[in-house]
């Protein structure tokens, strides 16, 4: 065959190129031809010149599966929302030696753009929040132009306000409350994906319930991976109440060490669900939303657990272990059959690189590969003991990255960076560098003539010292030195290698901020205001304290208050004079409009000229109604037959006191019918389940002069079986503002 002579090369034809479907967890684009095109020792070798042309492109390699299959593996997983399409190369015949006859061209796609649901997750007298959530991350700004919010009572449109800022799966908005109780959602089809290219397709309508009524709203269940526990988030139309005792959450097929948790909108349910099984969540009606709305009624949600994504997880990914040791580190696997394990040593010449994040054929050679295969049963979780001694025969020491690649999906690996070393590092910063001590990880004792050295994030070797008989070396090197700071601090005697990230903070408590805030450069001004929300008109009293970088009060000088609007617009600028105390304290009177805008303002303090502010607090202007009333209900007893009246005492207080008297009392009863569990029959429920909620009348009374009053409220005649009795007591203060206080019964 000469080469260029297409028309004497022989003829292939594609038979089929998959997978055609679920390319979202697909790891390899596999190319089936009519006839064997590969040699016994190509099979499972890289292909030099790709054959096909993938467009966009997409991180991967080719290479030949058997003699008639050429597949394409990617490096990551591919994102969703996306299409690609498929067609031979410009030099596919001199790649493949063959001429391609039949169709050559193909499209892919990964799972288009999808509205899951929409729902609101708050509602005040003027606003309704909307959370809209989608099957992947979209772009705030995009939905927003692709959106339509209608009020269906007055058929007029809304305006949202995106209260989400960057990219995500669930976008949150903010919306003029509609006059009726619905409200219709709408997202055309040209909307796509963060990451995608593939449109929603067509519009998505959705028609979101906006009632004040406390309810749950759906469950999502989050995809478990290698840890035992799974995550199921039971979310709910309003926030719940803060520090209230969550009642007893039921879940059936129990869970053994299911912790229960409250978290904003969310009850969270944490515990070992076992893939596959399908549970019903029972969440009691007594649970309490921050307004003390309760459901009413218990609310029963059903959702299934899915299977374990595969996964590989080494979980201490870098640390050190010593040559005399057993050199193990542990790794998790699940839904793996087998997976590639390579070692690469790093040179010690590029360690900086290496930890800098470059690759590893950059920064060491290969050392060793090993195919490890796995007996695994679907969604059993695995630990195995990888042993360094065994792949690094021997383990000499040195510095190695080590990386498990599953066989399927190809994309799915994990990486650890391990140092088998004796020495251990300990860095001290000093004004001008480093105070270093190498002791021996063997028996602690230092370890004298190590070459301690400063490379700096561009590889640059700034200063080497030689540790003392103590172990002990200085590294000078300043922030503003001509090649830059201390990055890197590396220890070396022999062939022996270790080194440490000196600002990397290892000891880090979970969820507790410890960052703290720059030293001051300059002045330093702490600012306060004297409550953290003002209405509409009220005067914000400020105060400020000024000091030195040292703590020290400063001499008396003018300074200047910068306003910043909840638009982002600065108002005129407040000067402050200077102070007359010996403590450089002041007072500054910033009025607000009563048609102001509200929302959060910002106050910063500068000296005259000056961009940088040496202090700032916030303030919220809202127009708000504080609370100036106490109202508690309680039933006379804990239970009442059928027939005698339930009696509900009310009592109101003014928080400055004294009692609320001669107030009317609103009393409105909700009775629902209540089933009832027996110890004899514990997996039993009893009810009659054709009864349903009872209407009953209101009740008005008034307050006595000890502001005290007394409801009784007739429920029923001859009903039987039993019913709980929500009860909750309205009363009116003089201007028309209402103060509610609940509280429950049962009737048997």
């Amino acid at each position: 065959v000469k080469f260029g002579q297409s028309g004497d090369l022989p003829r292939v034809r594609l038979l089929a190129v998959t997978p055609t479907d679920n390319l979202d967890d697909a790891d390899r684009f596999t190319f089936t031809f009519d006839g064997p095109l590969a040699s016994p020792q190509s099979i499972g070798q890289p292909v030099g010149d790709a054959p096909f042309d993938i467009e966009p492109a997409i991180a991967g390699k080719w290479q030949w599966s058997h003699a008639d299959q050429l597949v394409f593996l990617f490096e990551e997983q591919l994102p969703p929302g996306r299409q690609w399409s498929i067609k031979p190369a410009a030099n596919f015949e001199s790649a493949l030696r063959r001429k391609l006859v039949g169709e050559g061209e193909y499209t892919f796609q990964t799972q288009p753009l999808e509205l899951l649901t929409a729902h609101s997750s708050a509602v005040d007298r003027q606003h309704v929040t909307l959370e809209l959530r989608f099957n992947q991350p979209v772009r705030p700004g995009d939905v927003r132009r692709h959106l339509t919010l209608t009020d269906t009572n007055l058929d007029r449109k809304l305006e949202p306000i995106m209260l989400t800022t960057e990219s995500a799966d669930r976008i949150v908005m903010r919306t003029t409350k509609p006059a009726g109780q619905k409200l219709e959602v709408k997202v055309d089809g040209a909307l796509t994906s963060d990451a995608g290219n593939l449109p929603l397709g067509q519009s998505a309508t959705r028609m979101v319930e906006v009632g004040r009524l406390f309810r749950m709203i759906d469950v999502d269940v989050s995809r478990p991976g290698v840890s035992a526990n799974t995550t199921v988030w039971l979310r709910f139309s309003h926030a719940l109440k803060h520090g209230q005792t969550l009642p007893s959450i039921a879940v059936d097929p129990p869970v053994k060490g299911m912790r229960v948790s409250r978290n904003g909108y969310n009850v969270r349910l944490y515990g070992p669900f076992q893939p596959g099984t399908r549970y019903t969540a029972n969440v009691p009606a007594t649970l309490l939303a921050a307004d003390e709305q309760t459901l009413g009624s218990d609310a029963t949600v059903s959702f299934e657990i899915p299977d374990r994504r595969p996964s590989l997880d080494i979980p201490v990914g870098r640390g050190s272990l010593m040559p005399q040791g057993n050199l193990l580190i542990d790794m998790k696997a699940v839904n793996i059959d087998a997976f590639d394990l390579t070692a690469h040593r790093v040179h010690p010449n590029n360690i900086v690189a290496h930890v800098r994040g470059d690759s590893r054929q950059k920064t060491g050679r290969k050392f060793t590969q090993r195919k490890i295969k796995l007996n695994s049963k679907l969604n059993e979780l695995q630990t195995i003991a990888i042993d360094l001694r065994q792949l690094l025969e021997g383990g000499a020491p040195g510095v190695y990255a080590i990386e498990a690649r599953a066989e399927r999906p190809y994309w799915m690996r994990e990486r650890a960076v391990v140092a088998i070393t004796n020495l251990a590092i300990t860095a001290k910063q000093q004004r001008d560098g480093y105070h270093v001590w190498v002791s021996s990880l063997r028996d602690a004792k230092p370890v004298a003539g190590v070459t301690v050295s400063a490379m700096t994030y561009n590889n640059q070797t700034i200063q080497q010292a030689t540790t003392d008989e103590q172990g002990f070396a200085v590294l000078k090197g300043t922030a503003d030195h001509p090649d830059g700071a201390i990055w890197l601090v590396t220890a070396q005697k022999g062939g022996d290698l270790c080194y440490l990230q000196p600002d990397r903070r290892k000891w880090v408590l979970d969820e507790v901020d410890q960052t703290g805030r720059d030293h001051p450069s300059t002045y330093d001004a702490m600012l306060y205001t004297e409550r953290g929300v003002f209405r509409p008109g009220d005067t914000v009293h400020l105060t400020g304290i000024v000091r030195e970088p040292d703590g020290s009060t400063p001499p008396a000088m003018p300074l200047e208050l910068r306003i910043r609007r909840p638009d982002g617009r600065l108002l005129p600028t407040v000067h402050v004079p200077p102070t007359t105390n010996d403590q450089f304290l002041f007072h500054v009177d910033v009025p607000t409009h009563v048609d102001g805008q509200t929302g959060r303002y910002k106050f910063t303090l500068h000296v005259p000229g000056s961009k940088s502010p040496i202090g700032s607090t916030t303030a919220l202007v809202e127009t708000f109604v504080p609370v100036r009333m106490e109202v508690k209900a309680k039933p006379t007893k804990p239970r009442f037959g059928a027939d005698e009246p339930v009696e509900i005492d009310v009592n109101a207080k003014y928080l400055f006191g004294q009692p609320a008297a001669g107030l009317p009392v609103k009393v409105s009863p909700s009775v629902q019918p209540m089933a009832f569990k027996s110890k004899r029959f514990p997996t039993h429920t009893f009810g009659d389940s054709s009864r349903s909620s009872m209407r009953v009348s209101e009740v008005n009374v008034t307050l006595d002069e000890k502001g005290a009053g007394k409801a009784k409220i007739d429920v029923f005649g001859d009903s039987g079986g039993v019913w709980n009795v929500d009860v909750s007591a309205s009363v009116t203060e003089i201007g028309g503002r209402t103060v509610t206080g609940r509280t429950s019964t049962v009737i048997d």
